[in-house]
């Protein structure tokens, strides 16, 4: 094993491209400080035909390879056949898929004028499996970050393949406390192997912006009090849960960042739509309140990043979010519970005294979750990693 990693070859399911400018924001965010740093980083991500045709026509040309605007990133997109049914006769499809998405990745990095000193996987399937097996075959150390908040990514494959795959991890990255109980628990991996490191957000682009002046930026009523939400239009997210507990409330609008099947709608939605992940802070930052039900989390970053504007937050019980929050800055709800949304949100009306508190304690809670120190906490213990 190499005594100090200079180079990283990462490898994800998803990442920004023409097609889909907001995929995995946060992933590519973490690879820039770490790139930032002096790690030269090359991002292998398999194309399926069907992205790599959605991305042709955005680009207006059809190729394999795009060069990031950063001179220590690189990013290869090489193409994969993926199987979406489990079974064809007697064939496995999901090991097909994994072990073509493995050759795949290979024939990316084999590219490169050198090969990465350690590779990293995002999530555990396809992306985690395959940096396992690159280490593995290219005898290099190899990382699993564990992100997603449950395991659905490893039902096709099965548990039992599953332990056997990760229990050749060099080491495992659990985004929150839960998530590293889960690895030891469901997936047998050795407590020692796993470190917990929450999200972060990128405090320079992230901060309170005035209110008054976000407000007429982007057309929302300055006497208004305005409840943020940011995530998939979705049944876990919550998005229309939220919309149906502010309906009717007087001088209360949902502005709601997003897209997917169950978009918010009322009276009360004054916005909802996609909004750039840069243009995000201004977003928030029009808001008196940042309300997320969900149901399950890995390490939210649309939490930290209300926090770090300055936001009092609205958001779910459960030890998914004991990472991020408390009751000095939130106020944790049954996120299934329309009545129980709606009654936070007006106490958090009724009350500046309170929402201020809030908003305060949030705000400060908001610098443990510093990006740059997250990267620079990875490097140092895949590092550490490498030399026992």
């Amino acid at each position: 094993m190499p005594n100090h990693i200079a180079h990283i070859g990462f490898v994800a399911g998803n990442y920004p491209s023409p097609s889909q400018p907001y995929a995995a924001t946060f992933f590519e965010q973490l690879i820039h400080k770490q790139a930032n740093h002096g790690l030269r980083c090359s991002v292998v991500v398999p194309w399926s035909i069907q992205r790599w045709v959605q991305d042709s026509i955005a680009i207006r040309r059809g190729c394999d390879f795009v060069a990031k605007q950063h001179d220590m990133v690189t990013v290869l997109r090489p193409l994969c056949l993926s199987f979406a049914s489990p079974r064809f006769g007697l064939l496995q499809c999901p090991r097909i898929s994994q072990a073509l998405y493995q050759m795949a990745a290979l024939r990316a990095f084999q590219r490169l004028d050198s090969m990465p000193d350690a590779f990293y996987g995002h999530f555990l399937y396809p992306a985690g499996g395959t940096a396992v097996w690159l280490g593995r075959q290219l005898r290099r150390p190899s990382f699993v970050a564990m992100g997603e908040g449950s395991f659905w990514s490893i039902k096709n494959l099965g548990p039992e393949r599953a332990k056997a795959n990760f229990a050749q991890a060099t080491g495992m990255i659990a985004v929150s406390s839960l998530l590293k109980k889960m690895l030891i628990s469901e997936l047998a991996i050795s407590p020692d192997k796993i470190a917990v490191f929450p999200n972060g957000v990128d405090r320079g682009l992230f901060f309170p912006r005035p209110r008054a002046e976000m407000r007429t930026k982007w057309n929302l009523p300055q006497d208004a009090f305005l409840v943020a939400f940011v995530g998939g239009f979705d049944y876990d997210k919550g998005a229309s849960r939220v919309a149906e507990a502010i309906e009717g409330l007087d001088g209360v609008f949902g502005i709601f960042a997003g897209a997917g099947p169950l978009p918010p709608r009322g009276t009360n939605v004054a916005f909802a739509g996609r909004i750039p992940h840069d243009k995000l802070p201004e977003f928030l930052s029009t808001a008196d309140v940042f309300a997320l039900p969900t149901t399950y989390e890995g390490s939210c970053n649309a939490i930290i990043e209300a926090m770090t504007c300055g936001l009092p937050i609205i958001t779910s019980v459960g030890e998914f979010n004991d990472d991020l929050v408390d009751d000095t800055m939130a106020i944790r709800i049954d996120p299934l519970d329309v009545n129980a949304i709606r009654a936070a949100v007006v106490a958090v009306r009724d009350d500046s005294a309170r929402r201020r508190r809030l908003a305060e304690a949030a705000l400060v809670r908001s610098r443990h979750f510093d990006l740059d120190v997250r990267a620079t906490k990875i490097e140092d213990w895949m590092n550490q990693c490498c030399r026992k």
